[in-house]
């Protein structure tokens, strides 16, 4: 049963250790327990191979596992057909320009396992259907080729590049007229004697994959539930939603209508046990996903290796969120993401303060009940913190982090300096007063972090885009953007100064100028807290992106706070920018 060309899932068990699956014999089981990524606690090898059985349906231990082999699963795949083992999932004739996302076994296995829907009898893939000579490249070949611009095409068709309701449902309405009208083409031989209904549909290339999932069962026989759109959209217009709904459900109804013309790509669906699917093609290819099943092995380096594990501070919940969502949350993942957006929008959000897919996904495990992260707070008061009333809570806040802190950190987290990644620190901290604000990447300012939560045991953070925002509110800030004279200047090593934002250089030469401060003016608000008056001086927040501290603009100098932010492992420098932070946590409640 073993194929070296099917792709390895994995399956993870309790205490953080993944078990490769490549195929279901004793044999290949043993090599799976051998290769088993383990944590840190250490488990035997026999209960790896128990614990990895029980999780594919077999009762009695790995012992019972060769006769269950031998007497249940080989007897079953020959009754059913099922002779080779193949990848099923992977589209042999993808074609060119095919925008359309691969199926994986873990969309299958949530799908089957977790949905609460019944078992579907088959599944469209797309394995052995033939996209290059049906609709691959075919979003260029109707829209600049057959019918460019406004012109009209072969049997009417309509350009449909800005998906236009009438323009798809007239081609859509040609193309059901005359589904097996070809369009010899000597011109272009690619395209050559392709139906109607193809040049259709592939025209809608770069609109298929909003239906193109198995979110509804427009891939799936029966199809009971209607398919489901994968657009997403900040517009309080519901009459502009249906209608660009509508079109949606229209050209995926016609792809359906293509698709059932044949069994090309369509796999069938056949249960073993209530833990084992198997998948099987229509010339005796199979394969199997089971429950609770993986495509890739756990990332405990989320940031790789701009900033390791062990100097993540606390208040960063990603790597929890991460983990637990991998290892220990057993559900339909894809919906979830599916609902996390649609939740997004629903609470009145826009897309210009969309924070990414990954915070909107942890936030709708946290309203749903489902992942709760732990409440940082502590009860001592930390004398060089100002106290800030906001929003029903107490939160201590630093003032800016100094040029001294910073060398403070350096000298005692020297292990995290020899990996840093980014701009140089010197050159953006070399200031005759090192009490100013020093100058840093992101990750350098969760590396303080970590390190000021060891030695004080307090569990820090920055402020949040919110906080920040509103306790620099009672000074009501102009925001204009427009004109802006940088207050910060570029020095040589020679002692240059240069009168604006220097030419482009060499990096390393880039990265041997000095930026440096020309005004050091600040305000301090009722709070005591101290902040820098200068448009080209911005804070790091929570959110990984950054608010300049004159106008509060973002770093591209515009209202998108959340999504012009900064590149995290830059100081600003390449923008003629000082980016610093300060560091806050939130006092407990008194009771």
């Amino acid at each position: 049963m073993t194929n070296q060309s099917v792709l390895t899932s994995y399956l993870p068990l309790q205490k953080f250790h993944i078990v490769p699956i490549t195929s279901l014999d004793p044999l290949s089981l043993k090599k799976s327990a051998k290769f088993t990524k383990r944590d840190r606690e250490k488990i035997p090898h026999s209960t790896l191979l128990n614990a990895t059985v029980k999780a594919l349906g077999v009762k009695g231990g790995f012992s019972s596992s060769q006769d269950v082999y031998d007497s249940q699963i080989k007897p079953f795949l020959k009754s059913h057909g099922m002779s080779k083992r193949k990848n099923l999932l992977k589209p042999r004739m993808k074609g060119d320009c095919n925008l359309l996302p691969d199926i994986t076994h873990q969309d299958l296995s949530e799908r089957f396992f977790y949905s609460g829907w019944k078992l579907p009898q088959k599944v469209f893939t797309g394995y052995d259907f033939n996209y290059t000579d049906t609709i691959a490249d075919g979003q260029y070949y109707l829209n600049s080729m057959l019918c460019p611009f406004s012109e009209s095409g072969p049997h009417g068709l309509k350009n449909t590049t800005r998906l236009v309701k009438d323009s798809v449902e007239s081609n859509i309405l040609i193309a059901r007229n005359n589904p097996n009208a070809i369009i010899p083409d000597c011109k272009y031989p690619t395209f050559s004697n392709r139906k109607l209904i193809d040049i259709v549909l592939g025209g809608f290339m770069m609109n298929l994959d909003a239906t193109f999932h198995l979110l509804g069962d427009s891939l799936v026989v029966p199809a009971i539930k209607a398919s489901e759109v994968e657009r997403y959209y900040d517009c309080g217009d519901l009459d502009f939603l249906n209608k660009e709904n509508e079109v949606y459900h229209s050209i995926c109804a016609l792809f359906r209508e293509r698709i059932e013309q044949s069994d090309d790509g369509w796999i069938e669906v056949i249960s073993f046990n209530e833990h084992l699917i198997f998948l099987k093609g229509k010339n005796g290819e199979y394969n199997f996903v089971f429950k609770n099943q993986r495509n890739k092995v756990f990332e405990h380096q989320i940031f790789g290796n701009v900033l390791k594990r062990s100097d993540i501070p606390a208040c960063i919940s990603d790597y929890h969120f991460s983990r637990w969502h991998y290892f220990e949350y057993q559900g339909w993942r894809h919906m979830d993401s599916h609902c996390s957006e649609n939740y997004f929008y629903e609470k009145g959000n826009h897309s210009s303060s969309y924070p990414g897919r990954n915070v909107i996904l942890q936030d709708y495990h946290k309203a749903k009940g489902n992942f709760i992260s732990k409440k940082l707070t502590s009860n001592e008061r930390l004398t060089n913190f100002n106290e800030v009333l906001l929003d029903g809570k107490t939160l201590m806040v630093s003032q800016l982090i100094s040029i001294d802190d910073l060398n403070d950190f350096a000298v005692s987290r020297a292990d995290y300096m020899e990996y840093r990644a980014g701009d140089n620190l010197n050159s953006v901290n070399s200031e005759d007063d090192s009490a100013l604000p020093a100058s840093t990447t992101w990750f350098d300012a969760l590396a303080y972090l970590d390190w000021f939560e060891d030695n004080s045991k307090i569990p820090v953070r920055l402020l949040t885009v919110d906080e920040y925002s509103s306790i620099r509110a009672e000074e009501n800030i102009s925001k204009i953007r427009e004109p802006i004279v940088s207050d910060l200047h570029f020095v040589s090593r020679d002692g240059k100064i240069f009168p604006q934002h220097p030419p482009y250089m060499a990096e390393d030469e880039f990265q041997s100028l000095a930026l440096r401060f020309s005004n050091t003016e600040k305000v301090t608000n009722s709070s005591g807290l101290e902040f820098m008056q200068s448009n080209y001086f911005a804070e790091w927040l929570m959110e990984g992106t950054c608010i300049r501290s004159g106008n509060l603009k973002s770093f591209y100098n515009d209202d998108l706070i959340i999504r012009a932010g900064a590149p995290r492992y830059s100081t600003g420098k390449y923008k003629g920018v000082k980016i610093g932070f300060r560091i806050c946590y939130e006092l407990e409640a008194k009771s």
